[in-house]
């Protein structure tokens, strides 16, 4: 996981870029990261649901927490692969010529 921070900071740096493999591997890395987040939200509500703080929660509001934190997750995990797949593809296509 590491090598996934280093190059999850590098996504923000134009001239940073990655092959094919190594862009294979971060992609899948994020899914894994964003498999990891998801469970830990879960596990949250899990122990939100075991303590008496249930009782003051509604269904909108959780509903509407889920939501949102999966949305955060996945921007936060999922930016970073589209634009390290974006400068792959076009400095794939630049170099050609």
């Amino acid at each position: 996981m590491r090598t996934w921070f280093l190059q999850y900071i590098k996504a923000f740096h134009w001239q940073a870029r990655l092959s094919y493999g190594e862009l294979l591997r971060f992609m899948g890395l994020s899914i894994l990261a964003y498999a990891l987040l998801v469970g830990l939200m879960m596990v949250g509500l899990q122990l939100i649901l075991l303590t008496p703080v249930i009782e003051r929660l509604t269904a909108p509001g959780v509903m509407a927490f889920t939501s949102g934190a999966v949305n955060v997750f996945m921007a936060v995990v999922f930016i970073p692969a589209g634009l390290h797949g974006l400068k792959t593809v076009i400095y794939s296509l630049a170099s050609r010529f």
